[in-house]
């Protein structure tokens, strides 16, 4: 397999050694640590100079690899708990996202096309704070690394987490295998950490950038000349095979659908890096289809913004406190109890009913 350029394995000279992410589990987390680090690599590799300043004096001593998983650490935090339905998009198969509007609490909980208009509106107002365009950021890279999982579309089996399945030997369901699964047998020929899951860095996730197919300056081109909406259809595109290809066969369904899952990352890095030079350096990126977006949501309902999607802590909470974040004795801490919170019930906390 073609690999991508060396380089980009000597930005794992920044990871924090105390990073850390929780096990393959029955809950979702759409790419785990994994495949949002890798997402944050591949867009800091291919950023231009003045962007990258840019996202570092937002971020200040927090990673783009960093912010990228954060809001996977504090969803479940109650100051916190209203981003959770941000990370996903019920879409029944075959319907398009504003059809969905008319479903019964879907406006009220709000959906990852949403947020991620919100924060790129939070980071080019002249009037956000700085703690503002924080949140901000950390929900745009992670919200549109989520966005390029298909199952965080999929309104179908619970995303799939109600499919229980067997992969290369481990119980688990066809919603997690996407989450890590494949990029775990990608990366380390099975489909589990070797050294136990508390233990993936940065380096781990650098390894993996590097081990991806070479993209084309004409792929790049057109992964890049698209949004927000573009980018939802393309996951979508292949849900219905997704499904239907699961025949309990993982080495049939990972040689087709693991290269898939590595195209889906490195677009998701790619689009990241072309939209953050943009946004960092104040220039339009996709303009007309930007504007169109925008209209069509407030069109949906009916020419107001009823049901506000918010980016930041909420009854009080704020930066180090409870979900906030924390740096110190060279590691980074997450929010809370200092580890990450499932949904109740053992269930996944993607989902939302209606």
């Amino acid at each position: 397999m073609n690999r991508m350029k060396a380089g980009v394995c000597q930005l794992a000279i920044i990871f924090i050694a105390g990073l850390s992410i929780i096990g393959f589990s029955n809950n979702s987390w759409a790419w785990g640590f994994l495949g949002h680090e890798s997402i944050a690599l591949i867009a800091q590799e291919h950023m231009t100079p003045a962007a990258l300043a840019e996202v570092h004096a937002i971020l200040g001593n927090m990673t783009m690899e960093q912010a990228a998983a954060w809001p996977d650490t504090i969803k479940q935090e109650p100051q916190w708990a209203h981003t959770a339905s941000y990370h996903f998009i019920n879409i029944k198969l075959g319907q398009s996202y504003f059809s969905q509007y008319s479903r019964p609490g879907f406006l009220q909980k709000g959906d990852a096309i949403r947020a991620l208009v919100k924060a790129e509106n939070i980071l080019r107002s002249r009037s956000s704070t700085m703690i503002q365009k924080k949140y901000a950021l950390c929900f745009l890279e992670h919200i549109e690394g989520d966005l390029h999982q298909p199952l965080h579309e999929a309104n179908r089996a619970r995303g799939g987490n109600s499919i229980k399945i067997t992969f290369f030997g481990r119980s688990t369901n066809l919603h997690a295998i996407w989450d890590y699964g494949m990029l775990f047998e990608i990366l380390w020929g099975q489909p589990r950490s070797p050294n136990g899951y508390k233990n993936i860095t940065v380096q781990d996730a650098a390894k993996l950038v590097s081990m991806l197919p070479v993209a084309t300056p004409a792929e790049i081109a057109t992964w890049q000349n698209s949004y927000i909406l573009d980018w939802s259809r393309d996951a979508r595109s292949r849900l219905p095979e997704i499904f239907k290809d699961w025949n309990g066969n993982s080495q049939s369904y990972y040689s087709k659908y693991g290269p898939y899952a590595e195209e889906m990352i490195e677009k998701a890095g790619y689009r990241l890096a072309a939209w953050l030079d943009a946004i960092m350096t104040n220039q339009p990126f996709q303009a007309q289809k930007a504007q169109a977006l925008r209209q069509e949501i407030l069109a949906h309902m009916g020419g107001k913004d009823q049901y506000p999607i918010v980016l930041q802590p909420e009854n009080g909470g704020g930066q180090g406190s409870g979900g906030g974040w924390h740096h110190g004795g060279g590691g980074w801490h997450h929010g809370g109890s200092g580890g990450w919170h499932h949904g109740g019930n053992g269930g996944s906390h993607h989902w939302h009913n209606g």
